[in-house]
Parts: C-alpha cells; sequence; structure tokens
C-alpha cells in the first residue's frame, strides 16, 4: 500500500488503507508513557526535542509542541499533491473517511488537493 503506484492504480484501495489508519490514529489516546516523557522534557533545562519514526501524531496529542518533534516518515495528519504541482502540505483534518473495511476501500470521495486534483500522504 505505502506506494505511489498503488495510489494511481487502486485509489479507493490506496485510501482505504490510510483512511481506516488515520481513523484509528484519531481517536487513540496516547497511553502514560507519553506523560512521563513530556513531563521530563518541561524539567529539563533547555527543554527537549522527539525524533519519531512513528506518523500517528501521538506525541503532539501528548501535549508536545509541533516545532519540538521531528516526524521522519511524515505524518497521516498531513496531506500533500501526489502530482507535482505544489511542494505545499496540509492538515488531513476535513476529510473524514468512510471505509468498507472488509474490503479496505474508500466509499466517499476521495480527498482533492486545492492546486490539482488528487492527495497523497505526506511520509517525507
Amino acid at each position: 500500500m505505502a506506494n505511489p503506484r498503488t495510489l494511481v492504480k487502486s485509489p479507493t484501495l490506496s485510501w482505504g488503507f490510510y483512511g481506516h489508519r488515520l481513523q484509528l490514529y484519531r481517536r487513540t489516546v496516547p497511553h502514560n508513557d507519553f506523560q512521563v516523557l513530556l513531563r521530563w522534557a518541561e524539567n529539563m533545562p533547555r527543554g527537549a526535542a522527539v525524533f519519531t519514526s512513528n506518523v500517528d501524531g501521538q506525541f503532539q496529542k501528548a501535549g508536545f509542541r509541533d516545532d519540538v518533534v521531528a516526524e521522519c516518515h511524515g505524518s497521516i495528519h498531513m496531506l500533500q499533491c501526489s502530482e507535482v504541482c505544489t511542494d505545499a502540505i496540509w492538515s488531513s483534518d476535513t476529510f473524514e473517511p468512510v471505509i468498507d473495511e472488509a474490503d479496505c476501500r474508500l466509499l466517499n470521495t476521495l480527498p482533492t488537493c486545492p492546486h490539482s486534483r488528487v492527495f497523497r500522504l505526506r511520509l517525507r
């Protein structure tokens, strides 16, 4: 699923896969260890930064500021056009995927780029 070919060849399958995960991550509550890390960071004289391979946004949900979290694989909560129309990224907050979980397919309209017609997940 995690390749541009699948997005082009079967966009409803690709968005079914990522849309399902997006819904899960939106509902997930960070476990208590995130609060432990946040307290440690807040008590450090110069603060702390996070470098994570997670794409779920749990550090931010736990209270870490965006500017101290580096997500090396990007974030499922950000979108970018799959065409070469812009380098801009934007929030996926307005996209509410409706998924057929048995078939792993997006049932509602594919998200669209404000500059073109196709989106992909921002996976840096």
